[in-house]
């Protein structure tokens, strides 16, 4: 992506990464192991590491 866009709120922001297809819906971490729209990944993880769910997942928390 080249140039600037503005955003009014993050709302706007994280709306614009989903659909540019940047990073997931909004999920509760805590509560849920990771968005629907990640299903296929996890699956694919845990069949890697024979059904082991200890696997590594890189996150990065957003600061706003």
């Amino acid at each position: 992506m080249t140039g600037n866009v503005a955003f009014i709120n993050t709302e706007a922001w994280v709306r614009y990464g989903v659909e540019k297809g940047f990073c997931s819906p909004s999920y509760c971490s805590i509560h849920d192991i990771a968005h629907d729209d990640d299903r296929d990944e996890i699956t694919e993880l845990i069949e890697d590491f024979d059904g082991d769910v200890d696997f590594c997942w890189s996150v990065v928390h957003i600061k706003i």
